[in-house]
């Protein structure tokens, strides 16, 4: 008996141990490369909420909307850093769910938080996302209508694109689709998917999804990955960074905190600055738990081994005596 307690106090040492070792070394490589990346975006939080619009001219032709644009990329979602078997040795075979808030001192609305998609007016130019930017889908809400897993499967088995072709968008510039094409690569139409609408109807023939296909797995313009994450479900980072909305203090000028914290295989990292009167929280969970379980398999087998010789090696001496 004495021997199994040792034993299984010398397992729970080593599982905290690794924990903490693999969680340090995830910190110093991905947490410190990604965290300072969004450091600074509480500045921008005015036109990720309240964007205007603007009547393009010859002189200026982005219509003013091109943040959201941009807010799309600050997604709720996950970062799969899935590789072979052997990054397990070195705590890299990781996924890291983020979430994101941003509001304001008279507090958040439809563009505060969530999974987005933009959508734009295609007139054959690279930047026409940027500059002709009409809105933005909320992606979980898209993928709860009928029949949108037929869509997520081409995205997934195909470059396909998506047309808008009637919508309709409310003053946060959120749109909800009431009718949508896919078109192959061909530009051949092969599906059409009608929804319910609320609200004035406007029709379309030259509005698309952006969508980035060249990496549909990581990239934060694939329209795939939006919808893989919006399959997901809620995070546990979402459920953090709500309760952090009120850390962040509009009374004592700028605040930019930083903390991080272990869990059994992860790492989180929360981020709640203020700039101004506008706010927002970032919140990230990286999960390690294959790089815990190799390690913890390994030295647990040698420590079982060696434990298992000084035992034997008690009971010869114990018998010769």
């Amino acid at each position: 008996m004495k021997t199994k307690i040792i034993w299984l106090c010398s397992m729970i040492a080593i599982v905290l141990l690794v924990n903490t070792a693999g969680g340090f070394f995830v910190k110093l490589t991905l947490g410190n490369i990604l965290m300072p990346a969004y450091i600074g975006y509480s500045s921008k939080v005015d036109s990720f909420i309240h964007p205007e619009y603007v009547e393009p001219t010859e002189e200026k032709k982005n219509n003013g909307l091109g943040s959201l644009a941009v807010r799309s990329v600050f997604s709720n979602g996950r970062i799969n850093n899935k590789n072979n078997f052997f990054y397990n040795f070195l705590f890299m075979n990781v996924y890291v769910d983020e979430s994101h808030i941003f509001f304001d001192s008279d507090g958040t609305n439809q563009l505060s938080s969530g999974i987005f998609a933009d959508v734009f007016v295609d007139n054959g130019n690279v930047a026409d996302y940027v500059r002709n930017t009409v809105g933005l889908v909320n992606m979980d809400e898209f993928c709860k209508l009928d029949g949108t897993d037929e869509i997520y499967k081409l995205l997934k088995e195909q470059d396909v694109r998506i047309r808008l072709d009637s919508y309709t968008i409310n003053e946060n510039y959120i749109v909800n689709p009431v009718e949508i094409t896919v078109l192959d690569e061909n530009n051949t139409e092969i599906l059409t998917k009608k929804y319910p609408s609320n609200g004035e109807t406007i029709k379309a023939s030259d509005i698309y999804f952006y969508d980035d296909i060249s990496d549909k797995e990581h990239s934060g313009h694939s329209l795939y990955k939006k919808m893989t994450d919006a399959y997901h479900g809620e995070r546990k980072t979402d459920e953090i960074a709500n309760k952090l909305i009120d850390k962040a203090v509009f009374d004592n000028g700028n605040q930019s905190e930083e903390n991080f914290y272990f869990g059994i295989g992860t790492l989180t990292m929360t981020i709640v600055e203020v700039t101004d009167n506008n706010a927002m929280i970032t919140a990230l969970r990286f999960n390690y738990i294959g790089g815990v379980i190799l390690y913890t398999i390994i030295l647990g087998a040698i420590l079982t081994v060696i434990m298992f010789a000084v035992s034997q090696v008690k009971k010869k001496k114990n018998a010769f005596y």
